[in-house]
């Protein structure tokens, strides 16, 4: 080849192949700036000059030119098209050039081919830098949280092992596995497979494309075992693009699952009722994890939690085809086993203990949590629903908490009983989410008063459902619209039915004090509502009643409505949380709390505990520095509410004061 082209014929044709490219190609956009350009093409200028000259030479001073042709195109970049679209205007200026003066017809045959056959191993030696490369980026992106996930971890193990293949240059260890021996087909049994790919349709994507990326893998490999480099790097990039798109669907499906991963478990093993498979559910929950919270921190609460579900993680990962476990919302773990009896399950629960207890004592020395298990065999006569489900492992972890034991439902006496009562327990959580539906919703107002004057201040709106004659209290229903999620819809109706009672409060100039869940101040179609309310409720006669808790994990809503309305906060239950007076203190100084209202518990047994009357004192005391006002309920007897006189708290509530009234019993209060 250096016998047809000299260095300077090199040069002038590398000059006029860049002019003719460049009148197509503005291949500066593609650079920095100009001196970056400029070494650029000086750079490949030289390496194409020492190509042409040691082509066909063997030894050191190839695998030299070899060695850096491949570190400057792995660090090129340059898109790898519009680069063999220049290498093939060189190629064609260069055959001009030296076949023009030929006229012998077999001296011409061998100029062309020599000059094409070095031009298709350059065109190789890119194609296979270009291949590096794009393995070498893919392995240096490929991260995700799913990536420990069965699904997403064999399938990634998979790809790196075709990717570390391919930067060693040697594909002795290319996994030639076509999709029917992949692991995907068992891998798609375990639990946790089924669980991401409830949807059918999703998941017959996801089949289609895993046939296709060991489809392209294969075809891959034959093209770059023959050193045909070329197409090797097209079939690469549609592999790539095709495994971007398996492990991005894999995402979205664990993204799916995970982001109510409580209803997804339950699903499952709803699903999994119709198949002969044996099931049992087991419910592992830390008793007075609020306790705990407030004795050690949240944060390290947190993270014993997490070791707990560590430690879990560790025992059933070899097990995999036949378990799942998930934390569920409100801290409990679930565990499902497929296939187990009652021995095998007690056998399993036995170590999990084991496991746990060594973890934690390894771990956290100082706290001494106390779990509650609750394991249920499913009835294969029975389909059971997911809230049917929820309902039955509640059930069962409270009466594991009241004989503080482990329980195993196995025997079909057990199941019978278990029957019953989901029967009955069914009737009333049909017969409430009804009420709900019917908007048989009121409230009633219990009276809070100043505590000197005993002159009412305010009212609070407490919930009540409508049974015929009766307003059933709420003790009857709230923790069953907690469990079917309706306590967002029951605030809701409580605001419709305090703008029914608007005259009565405002003619009276009271405030109306304003209980909301938790999860109804994250839900946007609740603060519509509450902001709607406001529009036809004076905004300085509301206040609204939420926990330290509901505080710290809904700021920045508090601080907008307060913003865009001027209502006023109280902090209920305070005295019980950690972290309380932090949050208190910040949200004074944001101007949202007007009321401080300290929990029951603080107050109950007042007159009989001294030192419960100091953190009263503290408390009264704080709120006359933060300029706010303190509010003692649950006040059942005289001597309760005289020692809160002396100790200068605010307001008062409470059964010895005034219960629970509707309008018209408070009118006939105030006649008296």
């Amino acid at each position: 080849m250096q016998r047809i082209l000299s260095e300077q014929d090199i040069e002038h044709l590398y000059n006029q192949a860049l002019i003719e490219f460049q009148e197509n190609e503005n291949i500066e956009d593609y650079f920095s700036n100009e001196q970056s350009f400029t070494e650029c093409i000086s750079k490949q200028k030289d390496l194409l000059k020492s190509y042409i000259l040691h082509y066909e030479t063997e030894g050191s001073e190839k695998q030299q030119m070899v060695h850096e042709h491949q570190a400057f195109y792995l660090a090129l970049d340059f898109p790898y098209v519009l680069l063999i679209k220049y290498i093939n205007i060189f190629k064609k200026h260069a055959l001009r050039y030296a076949l023009e003066p030929i006229t012998e017809y077999d001296t011409k045959i061998a100029v062309e081919q020599a000059i094409n056959n070095a031009m298709t191993a350059l065109t190789d030696l890119i194609s296979q830098a270009y291949i590096i490369k794009a393995a070498t980026l893919f392995q240096n992106q490929t991260r995700s949280k799913f990536q420990d996930f069965q699904l997403f971890y064999h399938h990634l193990q998979w790809v790196n092992t075709i990717v570390n293949a391919i930067t060693k240059n040697d594909l002795t260890s290319f996994p030639l596995v076509n999709s029917k021996s992949c692991s995907f087909a068992k891998v798609m049994e375990y639990p946790e497979s089924l669980m991401i790919c409830i949807d059918a349709s999703l998941c017959k994507q996801l089949d289609i494309l895993h046939e296709l990326i060991h489809s392209q893998a294969a075809t891959f490999y034959r093209f770059y075992v023959r050193k045909e480099y070329v197409q090797a790097y097209f079939t690469f990039k549609e592999f790539m693009d095709s495994v971007e798109k398996f492990l991005s669907l894999l995402k979205d499906l664990y993204y799916l699952s995970h982001s109510d991963l409580e209803n997804s478990f339950f699903k499952l093993v709803e699903l999994l009722s119709y198949s002969d498979k044996t099931q049992t559910v087991t419910i592992f929950d830390i008793q007075k994890l609020k306790k705990l919270n407030s004795l050690y921190g949240e944060k390290k609460v947190d993270a014993l939690l997490k070791s707990i579900e560590l430690a879990l993680r560790e025992l059933l990962d070899n097990d995999l085809q036949n378990s799942l476990l998930i934390r569920g919302i409100s801290a409990s773990f679930y565990i499902l086993h497929l296939n187990c009896d009652a021995e095998c399950i007690q056998s399993k629960l036995a170590l999990l203990c084991k496991k746990v207890h060594k973890t934690l004592q390894e771990t956290y020395p100082d706290i001494s949590p106390v779990f509650n298990i609750a394991s249920f065999e499913l009835d294969k006569e029975i389909k059971y629903h997911k809230d049917e489900l929820i309902r039955i492992l509640l059930e069962l972890k409270s009466r594991a908490k009241e004989q503080n034991c482990k329980i195993l439902l196995s025997t079909q006496e057990e199941k019978e009983e278990i029957r019953t009562w989901l029967n009955d327990r069914y009737f009333n959580i049909n017969f409430i989410r009804q009420k709900i539906e019917d908007k048989e919703v009121d409230i009633m107002l219990q009276p809070i008063f100043h505590t000197n004057t005993t002159e009412m201040f305010a009212v609070e709106a407490l919930a009540r459902i409508k049974d015929k004659e009766k307003l059933l209290p709420a003790g009857i229903f709230i923790d069953t619209l907690y469990e079917i999620n309706l306590i967002t819809e029951l605030d809701i109706l409580v605001l419709d039915a305090i703008l029914e009672k608007k005259e009565y409060i405002l003619e009276n100039n009271l405030k109306v004090f304003i209980n909301s869940a938790a999860s109804s101040l994250s839900k946007r179609h609740y603060i519509e509502k509450l902001y709607t309310f406001i529009e036809n409720f004076p905004s300085q006669n509301v206040v609204i009643e939420i926990t330290e808790q509901q505080a710290l994990q809904n700021i920045e809503t508090l601080k907008d409505f307060h913003k865009a309305t001027g209502v006023k906060f109280a902090i209920d239950d305070f005295g019980t949380g950690y972290s309380a007076l932090k949050t208190v203190s910040e949200m004074v100084e944001e101007g949202l709390i007007t009321v401080l209202k300290m929990d029951g518990s603080l107050i109950v047994n007042l007159d009989k505990e001294q030192q419960t009357q100091k953190i009263v004192q503290i408390i009264a005391q704080m709120c006359k520095t933060f300029d706010i006002l303190s509010l003692a309920e649950f006040i059942e007897n005289k001597e309760t509410l005289t020692l809160l006189q002396e100790f200068h708290v605010d307001l008062a509530q409470g059964y010895y004061l005034a219960k629970p009234m509707i309008v018209e019993e408070l009118r006939a209060m105030q006649l008296q």
